[in-house]
């Protein structure tokens, strides 16, 4: 979050799911970034929402398995990128200015 917010975004951080889902509505501007190894299923079950609330913002997904598999544990989530663990802060930041597909 540090290299975010140095990199002039304005980052929040939320530990848990349950805390983004409170904010208020995401959108298409906002990005969230989401580690797929939150505990109890969390990352699966807050793209499942995204995707069932058509949640207009885009999605980066950091995953410490190769993008296939994360990808298969994510189902048939809409656009998104996953960035492989460990990764540069350099590949986040491309990301963060590239389009999804």
């Amino acid at each position: 979050m540090l290299v975010l917010k140095q990199q002039g975004f304005a980052a929040r951080l939320h530990v848990e799911t349950a805390s983004l889902c409170r904010q208020e509505a995401l959108s298409p501007e906002d990005t969230v970034i989401l580690d797929l190894d939150l505990p109890n299923g969390q990352a699966a079950g807050l793209v499942d929402r995204m995707e069932r609330e058509q949640t207009p913002c885009r999605l980066i997904v950091l995953a410490g398995v190769t993008s296939r598999a994360a990808r298969a544990r994510l189902g048939t989530a809409g656009p998104m990128a996953v960035l492989t663990k460990p990764f540069a802060a350099s590949d986040l930041l491309a990301l963060l200015g590239t389009p999804l597909h």
